[in-house]
């Protein structure tokens, strides 16, 4: 019993130097970027007087970056403000209450956040840009979309007494593919294991008042490709729709946080869902055969796969010693037929990711998106996986335990419900 504390005390521990490290990048995000600018006047004054003549809007420019800058900050100071508290009647873990503490310990280990941590948080202001604003409609449109309207399709002839859909969303990112799935009038269940999504999505989806309530400037670090300044530093209002407002009634929409595979490969998810959607999540996996094995163990018999995306397996370029499978979306097929999947329609879709459509530079996928349909349960079922475990040990590539969730504040008119994964 006491090695079990002693384990579950240490658990806690790295959890809360891992939010520590989060949320530090999230606090260094003004000093780096402001760095970055620094860096943009330095090289300007190293050039002739002649050449700075021809180019009279530069320091303009950094003015308004560095305005900008603190306009970013304001909305990630707000973000953070949010999770402060002691946890006690709330629905933060005392572990994990005060995280601003928790950058502090952080903090006392190395005197800023990494580049590559800071690059998150710029990339997440991209993220907010992408599912919250109203500039991003169209992309939104391009990618959720073709989804909303398979599931309409999907769940037409449902009979108005029946109990409603429910829908799976992994890598939920910030929540607007869920809270449209939700507005649908069905039940949409997030989840996600980032900390900088989980964050801010929770922010975005309990502790906005109002539609267009923050300006953010997402596009403020793309220094390259630009067709203008102005361009560049354009802002954008977000949340373009209060959560609220989109999901059709309370109890539709829920968060869970943890790792997918950890979570819902349990036996208390079999057969718990009547639909998952993927979008752009698949090609995130170590071993992309154990999502489908998951998201086969979930799904009920006649339960619908529908997926959008491409096959960009983040993991490819890692580290020699971290496990990256990377195959063929054939393969995947065929993975999928022997897993009980019977493919229904697919086709390829243009599908842009955080595309600034004021830029030179885009990114367009020619995304593949697809409607199975599981037939049969996979005959590596959960019995079987139990029995493997209990003869051999953990399964090949079997993930870590997830983290736990983000603190989360007391919702004000609440878009979404939350369940925790905590491990002991």
């Amino acid at each position: 019993m006491q090695d079990i504390d002693e384990a579950a005390l240490q658990a806690e521990q790295e959890e809360r130097e891992a939010l520590g490290r989060i949320v530090l990048a999230f606090k260094d995000y003004r000093r780096a970027a402001e760095a970055e600018v620094a860096r943009w006047e330095h090289n300007y004054q190293k050039l002739p007087n002649h050449h700075k003549f021809l180019l009279p809007s530069l320091p303009q420019k950094f003015a308004k970056a560095r305005q900008n800058i603190y306009v970013n900050q304001f909305f990630i100071a707000s973000l953070l403000a949010a999770f402060e508290g002691d946890g006690d009647g709330s629905l933060i873990p005392p572990h994990l209450a005060n995280p601003s503490d928790a950058a502090e310990q952080a903090a006392s280990s190395r005197q800023h956040a990494s580049p590559g941590d800071v690059e998150k948080v710029r990339y997440v202001l991209k993220n907010v840009a992408r599912d919250w604003s109203a500039e991003c409609a169209g992309e939104r449109e391009q990618c959720y979309g073709p989804i909303l309207e398979e599931l309409r399709e999907l769940f037409k002839d449902r009979a108005a007494d029946a109990p409603r859909p429910r829908v799976l969303v992994p890598g939920a990112g910030l929540g607007r593919l869920c809270c449209e799935v939700a507005g649908l009038g069905y039940e949409a269940q997030g989840n996600e294991f980032s900390y900088f999504m989980l964050l801010t999505s929770s922010f975005l989806l309990n502790c906005t008042a109002e539609a267009e309530q923050y300006t953010l400037y997402p596009w403020l670090h793309s220094n390259c490709n630009s067709l203008s300044d102005a361009d560049q530093l354009r802002g954008v209002a977000v949340p373009d729709k209060h959560p609220t407002d989109i999901v059709a009634g309370p109890g539709l929409l829920s968060m869970c946080a943890g790792d997918f595979l950890e979570v819902y490969g349990t036996p208390a998810m079999a057969a718990a869902f009547d639909c998952v959607v993927t979008c752009f999540f698949i090609d995130t996996a170590h071993n992309v055969v154990q999502y489908l094995e998951v998201i086969s163990h979930c799904l009920k018999k006649g339960g619908a796969w529908v997926n959008l995306g491409p096959l960009l397996y983040h993991w490819a370029d890692g580290r020699p010693d971290e496990l990256s499978i990377e195959v063929s979306l054939e393969d995947i097929r065929r993975v999928a037929q022997q897993l009980g999947f019977k493919l229904v329609k697919e086709s390829s879709i243009p599908a842009p990711y955080i595309a600034n459509t004021r830029s030179m530079y885009q990114t367009i996928y020619n995304a593949c998106f697809w409607t199975m349909i599981k037939e049969r349960e996979n005959p590596m079922s959960a019995e079987a996986r139990s029995t493997w475990h209990r003869q051999f040990g953990e399964l090949p590539g079997h993930m870590a335990p997830p983290p736990p969730p983000p603190p989360h504040p007391p919702p004000r008119e609440p878009a979404s419900q939350h369940q925790h994964q905590h491990q002991a």
